[in-house]
């Protein structure tokens, strides 16, 4: 990553706006004081890192699901952003969508009694007899798998 190939990527993405910032580094974005927060879409064995170091520097996080790679990591996190008066949230799109509060609203209504059982299904297509076993949905090494993905 470099600010060279940052500021190509602008130029052919967007017209090359000289209103965004091009940077060399997540430490470049997370020292600027123009920016309030941060989005951590990296492979998911990066999550902790890049949250931590965008907290440490101040910035709010929304970081993609999972959020961490186990639980420690995710209450470390916490501890830490409650330390430093930031905001971290995962990064759960589901939740938001007006179906999904609906449903949070029927349930805890009362009117189905209490629930017995529940499916979910969420799926989609990657094409995984296509991608080489480096790909991070396939790669252990990065969160790769329906756990930790899905």
């Amino acid at each position: 990553m470099s600010v060279a190939k940052a500021q190509e990527f602008i130029d052919a993405n967007a017209g090359g706006d000289k209103s965004i910032k091009p940077y060399g580094s997540y430490d470049e974005v997370f020292a600027d004081s123009d920016v309030d927060a941060v989005y951590i879409g990296t492979p998911h064995t990066f999550h902790y890192e890049n949250s931590l170091a965008a907290i440490k520097a101040g910035k709010h996080v929304l970081v993609e699901k999972p959020a961490t790679c186990n639980a420690a990591e995710f209450r470390a996190l916490l501890q830490a952003a409650k330390e430093k008066n930031v905001f971290i949230m995962e990064a759960m799109w589901t939740r938001f969508l007006p179906i999904s509060l609906e449903i949070k609203k029927i349930a805890e209504s009362g009117n189905l009694g209490n629930p017995v059982v529940l499916h979910a299904d969420l799926s989609g297509y990657f094409g995984i007899d296509k991608l080489p076993l480096t790909h991070r949905i396939l790669d252990p090494k990065l969160g790769g798998g329906g756990l930790l993905d899905l």
